[in-house]
């Protein structure tokens, strides 16, 4: 990350989006990436200095799609950040602890499809898997 933040003013990522907002590509994981560590560091950089001074955002209305997205993509990082930190401070009682992790084994015993999608989202398998059929 500290390479994007480091960006020179006339350097730009590229990013491809497709039609739902999402970024596509290695360069969309980037910014998926930055957009996490702008969610925990909302208050010392702006958000309008954060995407658009780093990446290429494209013109409306696929624009206006994306900062959509983007917002939303953003609060989801926040909330996530939020509670993580409430979790670490506040320390729930082990005995607590230990019956939430018995349940959560007998959950996921229970599951019948595996989800290993890792930090790529499904947008970005899809257009490698439509990248890929072209070739």
């Amino acid at each position: 990350m500290t390479d994007v933040w480091n960006l020179k003013e006339d350097e730009l990522i590229p990013v491809q989006f497709n039609g739902n907002g999402q970024p596509l590509g290695n360069e969309g994981g980037i910014f998926n990436k930055f957009t996490g560590c702008v969610a925990r560091v909302a208050n010392q950089i702006p958000l309008d200095a954060a995407i658009g001074k780093r990446f290429t955002i494209p013109e409306p209305p696929l624009g206006d799609i994306v900062k959509s997205w983007f917002l939303k993509d953003l609060g989801e990082k926040w909330r996530n950040y939020k509670c993580s930190l409430k979790l670490n401070i506040l320390m729930r009682p082990l005995r607590l602890r230990r019956h939430r992790s018995h349940a959560g084994k007998q959950n996921r015993s229970l599951q019948t499809t595996v989800h290993t999608a890792g930090s790529k989202s499904f947008a970005r398998y899809a257009h490698e898997l439509i990248m890929l059929m072209v070739r």
